[in-house]
């Protein structure tokens, strides 16, 4: 009677614990195919001239992993072997061991400063999101600066003065000017790529008056001659 019913008991366990791993209206297990998302790198720096970088989409778990990008700003594109798209239209693709590569385009249109942009990368099986960072500089507009100085009573070619811009938000930048007759260069100076924000140009040499123009506007874009004279000292 025992026998008969320990067998009855161990029937009724095995057919429970059939019902919960695998027959009908057994909890439910985890999928062992399930797509895990990777993205990597996660933050992509432009810089001040890097227009095309990219990253890369990857599944770290088992089966298919369907992923969407959606950019969320209209500097941004984003490209893949799937398309390519600005602002938050979403491109669209699956992997499984591969890597995706997904390439980001940075347009430079806006007021210059440093931005900071996201890219949502998501899995469309199980709603994981990853997000990249894209950070870029918008630099403003330059200028060619150049000149001649001279002697306002005799106007010769005066060599070695040091001439001193003043730029609004950013460090001065200095030179000296030199002859070079190959070139037809006569007491000159010329400082390349400056910002259009310019406050103040200075002038010093040993025997005569220091130089000061301040309250200096120009229009960006244009070669700018800022010559000047310089008084002699007790002249």
């Amino acid at each position: 009677m025992r026998r008969k019913l320990l067998t009855v008991i161990l029937g009724a366990l095995a057919l429970y614990v059939l019902r919960c791993t695998a027959g009908p209206g057994g909890p439910d297990l985890p999928n062992p195919y399930t797509p895990i998302l990777y993205v990597s790198p996660t933050v992509l720096d432009f810089g001040e001239t890097e227009d095309t970088l990219s990253f890369g989409i990857e599944n770290y778990g088992e089966g298919v992993l369907n992923w969407e990008v959606c950019p969320q700003s209209t500097c941004i594109a984003c490209c893949s072997g799937t398309g390519c798209t600005p602002v938050c239209t979403t491109i669209s693709g699956s992997t499984t061991t591969e890597t995706d590569e997904v390439t980001v385009i940075v347009s430079r249109n806006d007021k210059p400063g440093p931005y900071e942009h996201y890219i949502d990368v998501s899995c469309t099986d199980n709603g994981d999101i990853e997000t990249v960072t894209v950070n870029f500089v918008i630099l403003g507009p330059t200028l060619w600066v150049f000149g001649e100085v001279t002697d306002d009573q005799t106007g010769a070619y005066l060599d070695d003065v040091r001439v001193v811009l003043e730029i609004s938000e950013e460090d001065d930048r200095e030179t000296y000017t030199y002859t070079d007759p190959g070139l037809d260069l006569y007491g000159y100076f010329e400082f390349l790529d400056v910002p259009a924000r310019i406050q103040r140009i200075l002038g010093y040499r040993a025997g005569y008056e220091d130089y000061i123009l301040d309250k200096i506007i120009q229009q960006p874009g244009t070669d700018w001659d800022l010559s000047f004279e310089m008084t002699a000292q007790g002249g």
